[in-house]
């Protein structure tokens, strides 16, 4: 019997509809919930993505030997933590014209599930480093919103992600897929600019431009690094690998 410190990674059946993921659980014990909030699963961390692609996308992010900084955060929130899941789900009806969704949900015995959503109508010829960013992007929201109870709204999540996650969501997806740092900034920045509204991209003092700048980006239309034209490429296939063709 390995001893408690260990996190034990289990190859499972994804969702009923089909889809490897993995689930994890710190040994030995586990906890007594699951993702329907009523059976006795220890599971932590899964897949429940049932397209194929899309599933493969999920676990090489989940992946535990990938060892980065918010890698290894995600899997001391959600792969020990004896009261929080972390689940991924695919479905056509996240709101708006978002690819990616999140919903936490509490229950009266103190566990909590954070579900991502990923709605490939809203992405249909996504690149699949867009699709990585997206994901990314959501679990950066379940580690922030794990972490303070008090962050209401996206906008608040956003700002928290431009001040303490942008190198951290960066080397994520870099150790996940082959990118350069302008094309993952891009993308990255790209997902929380409505943080920089219309009226205010013009101002000098905008903590979102002055990060910009830092990093060499640009939110002019025209300029070779404009981080909305990089995405609008991975976005549409243009740029980047397709099919899980990595």
């Amino acid at each position: 019997m390995p001893s408690s410190n260990y996190l034990i990674i289990v190859p499972v059946g994804a969702g009923g509809a089909g889809g490897d993921g993995y689930a994890m659980t710190a040994s030995p014990g586990g906890v007594p919930f699951g993702s329907d909030g009523t059976s006795n699963v220890t599971t932590k961390i899964e897949n429940f993505v049932t397209d194929t692609c899309l599933a493969t996308i999920v676990n090489r992010i989940i992946d535990a030997n990938l060892g980065n900084e918010m890698s290894n955060e995600m899997l001391s929130i959600f792969g020990k933590s004896e009261k929080m899941n972390l689940y991924f789900y695919q479905r056509d009806t996240n709101i708006s014209d978002s690819p990616g969704n999140h919903k936490v949900t509490r229950f009266d015995n103190g566990f909590v599930n954070y579900n991502v959503y990923i709605d490939l109508t809203k992405m249909p010829n996504a690149s699949d480093q867009y699709k990585a960013v997206v994901i990314i992007h959501e679990i950066a929201h379940a580690i922030i919103k794990s972490n303070n109870l008090n962050i209401n709204t996206s906008i608040d999540a956003h700002y928290l992600m431009l001040e303490k996650y942008i190198q951290k969501m960066k080397v994520f997806l870099q150790d996940a897929f082959s990118l350069n740092d302008e094309d993952a900034l891009s993308m990255i920045f790209e997902g929380i600019a409505d943080i920089a509204p219309i009226q205010d991209q013009l101002n000098i003092d905008s903590p979102f431009l002055e990060m910009l700048k830092y990093y060499k980006l640009s939110n002019i239309l025209g300029d070779s690094n404009n981080i909305y034209q990089i995405t609008q490429n991975f976005k549409y296939g243009k740029k980047g690998t397709t099919s899980c063709k990595f």
